[in-house]
């Protein structure tokens, strides 16, 4: 349900149209591996991450920590001093990366998406570096 309703190719051109977002593909050895969208919101002074994706294989190496640096240096040159991000909260992998890399739990949100059904996921911050 998700990837028809938020992950067309429609739907993130009408995200950036809209909210601003913005998306960039991860790659390595000179292949696309992931890729990432953000929304910086410099009124709010939060840079959110709504996606964050590499291939399966490539998890532990240190290239998602790596995208999250990039992340960083962003919310910066935008104006934004916190990196907030929506994590489903039955993936514990994802979880404790983002733990290991500085997120801290701010919020306990379900939301329902329409279909029956719902995002049950977990607000996390880090505060941008300087």
């Amino acid at each position: 349900y998700m990837l028809g309703a938020f992950y067309t190719p429609e739907r993130m051109r009408q995200d950036m149209a809209e909210r601003g977002a913005v998306y960039a593909l991860i790659e390595h050895g000179g292949e696309s591996i992931g890729y990432i969208g953000f929304e910086p919101h410099a009124v709010e002074g939060v840079l959110f991450i709504g996606k964050l994706y590499l291939l399966p294989e490539l998890h532990g190496r240190g290239i998602g920590r790596l995208a999250l640096d990039w992340l960083q240096t962003q919310a910066r040159e935008r104006g934004c001093d916190r990196l907030r991000l929506r994590v489903n909260k039955h993936t514990a992998v994802a979880i404790r990366a983002y733990r290991r890399a500085g997120f801290q739990f701010v919020e306990d949100i379900c939301t329902d998406i329409g279909g029956g059904f719902v995002m049950d996921d977990y607000i996390m911050e880090h505060a941008a570096a300087p």
